[in-house]
């Protein structure tokens, strides 16, 4: 069998040798003409994905590809992609599309060798898009970060993106697929219609019991699930990935201070009871306390009880002075995280923040200001904001503080994954805080239970019970 790189090589240079797991899985990868790489998070998809990219352009006359990513990555993957260079001399033609609609508008989709767009752009453009690329056969289509968008069928990008790829060859990246049992559907789909042709179909096969309100309350099938998902994937083994430190989940369990502990158990009486009519809170109201239970955990300041200080922040003080290395503290609010960055800066440390009241342009200054200033000692941010793609924070930090959880495994993964991946040289500690007796000891449990029935599916990570007990 001819090994694919020596393809490859013929044509183009690259910034670096491929990894033994790399070369081998690649030599699977160009099997498929829909594929779906389910490669752990840090482990090099993106050089998979664009490995995969060029080899179809030498030996399926595929002459342009479409990479969507998160709106963060557009520049990064442009970046990537302008490394790589002809053996004759020069490099690709990659456009970065983007900008206001009127400078989209000015650009060229039909000639450059790659396109990179964000999901965003994509779908606000989908009609100029599909009118000038939809009819082409000969385009290679890469997702990455297919767990953002792609994992439900009534996704409006995912309606698109069915639309656009039916006739092209696809490559899908992830690292968490899925979050579900249910998200299985909408990735067979896109890889392989034939698998599950219709929805009653896959529930059929796979739906056990239902509640009074039609919520799925018990799977069955789950090997079957895990065949078919993996039917048009490349697995690559834990053991034969590049070797890393290894990464250790603690969680650190905390007493709220007694006047917040009497404040919070006044409002859980209060706003999670039925009314005094005995109505029951509706959906809204539910999913309004849901989010307000746990501000109220970790920055009551600035709520309505102003006199109130989380005892949350002297934890994370403790914490931070454990250890002289760079610390990244993840939460998922906003009054969260400006508290956390409000304090570490009033105790005279250098640190920056990443969350949406930071322009994307700001964000990026932060990170890099993280990674390339020694005296820059906190990141202070939301997982949305940084938990996803970026690449560079394992070079210098191996320590996370989580002040609020992640609700699902894939975010919680994506989000250790930013240290836990290649290029990190010490074990990477992620430390999980949880107060006792408040709702994050819900949603903490509940974490984990999504996880172990996510590894009935998969069987492809450590669980995080695992992790858990490295620590013990």
């Amino acid at each position: 069998m001819t090994d694919v790189f020596e393809i490859i090589n013929k044509e183009f240079i690259f910034p670096f040798e491929p990894y033994a797991y790399q070369r081998k899985a690649l030599n699977t990868a160009v099997t498929f003409r829909n594929l779906l790489l389910p490669l752990k998070v840090g482990r090099g998809k993106t050089p998979m994905a664009t490995w995969r990219l060029l080899f179809d352009a030498l030996a399926h006359d595929v002459n342009q590809g479409v990479v969507i990513v998160p709106p963060s990555l557009v520049v990064q993957w442009q970046r990537w992609l302008q490394r790589i260079r002809h053996v004759t001399g020069g490099g690709l033609d990659v456009l970065a599309y983007y900008g206001t609609p009127g400078q989209r508008a000015a650009m060229d989709l039909v000639n450059p060798d790659v396109i990179v767009m964000s999901r965003n752009i994509f779908v606000k453009d989908f009609k100029r898009i599909s009118n000038e690329l939809g009819s082409k056969n000969n385009i290679h289509v890469v997702y990455d970060e297919a767990q953002e968008g792609l994992r439900n069928i009534s996704n409006k990008i995912w309606r698109y993106y069915h639309q656009f790829t039916c006739n092209k060859r696809t490559t899908l990246l992830s690292g968490t697929p899925v979050d579900r049992p249910a998200d299985v559907y909408a990735i067979c789909k896109l890889l392989d219609p034939t698998i599950y042709p219709t929805k009653r179909k896959f529930e059929n096969l796979h739906v056990g019991n239902v509640d009074f309100f039609g919520k799925v309350t018990e799977w069955k099938g789950e090997e079957l699930m895990r065949e078919n998902l993996y039917k048009n994937a490349v697995l690559i083994p834990d053991s034969e990935l590049a070797e890393l430190p290894g990464l250790v989940i603690q969680d650190v369990p905390y007493e709220l201070g007694a006047r917040h502990r009497k404040l919070y158990d006044e409002f859980v009486s209060e706003q999670l009871l039925t009314t005094d009519s005995g109505q029951v809170l509706d959906g809204t109201e539910t999913n309004r306390m849901f989010h307000a239970l746990q501000r109220f955990v970790t920055c009551p300041d600035r709520m309505d009880f102003r006199s109130i200080q989380a005892v949350l922040h002297e934890i994370l003080w403790d914490l931070y002075n454990e250890d002289e290395d760079k610390l990244i503290v993840a939460a998922y609010y906003r009054d969260t995280n400006q508290g956390i960055l409000e304090f570490f800066q009033g105790r005279g440390v250098y640190a920056v923040g990443c969350w949406g009241d930071h322009t994307r342009e700001e964000q990026r200054r932060n990170l890099d200001d993280f990674m390339g200033n020694d005296a820059c000692q906190v990141l202070v941010g939301n997982w949305g904001s940084f938990g996803v793609g970026t690449d560079g924070l394992q070079q210098v930090c191996s320590r996370m503080v989580l002040a609020e959880l992640p609700l699902t495994p894939s975010r919680f993964e994506q989000l250790t994954g930013r240290l836990d991946r290649t290029g990190q040289v010490n074990k990477c500690i992620v430390k999980c805080l949880i107060a006792i007796d408040t709702i994050q000891e819900t949603l903490f449990t509940a974490l984990l239970g999504k996880d172990d029935l996510l590894q009935k599916i998969t069987m492809q990570h450590t669980s995080m019970r695992d992790l858990l007990k490295r620590s013990k």
